[in-house]
């Protein structure tokens, strides 16, 4: 399985957690990516075909379309 989150700043929470359940998938044999502040969304989601996404409600209009492009992915996002 193949898991996409976006990038959280090192000081916030958020980040800490996520890296957490980066560790844990890794672990357990699947594979994950960050996707890049550098690399367009589109490019980030065509690139790596996630099966799960992993981000927070505050996404932008193109990580909104990369989602809605992909109904059978799975989207985890904390509000």
């Amino acid at each position: 399985m193949k898991i996409l989150s976006a990038p959280r700043a090192r000081y916030d929470a958020l980040y800490y957690i996520m890296k957490g359940w980066k560790d844990v998938f890794e672990q357990l044999g699947h594979e994950w990516k960050w996707s890049s502040p550098n690399t367009p969304v589109f490019d980030s989601f065509d690139e790596f075909e996630p099966d799960i996404f992993i981000g927070t409600t505050d996404i932008d209009r193109a990580t909104s379309k990369c989602i809605a492009e992909r109904p059978e992915m799975k989207v985890v996002l904390k509000g």
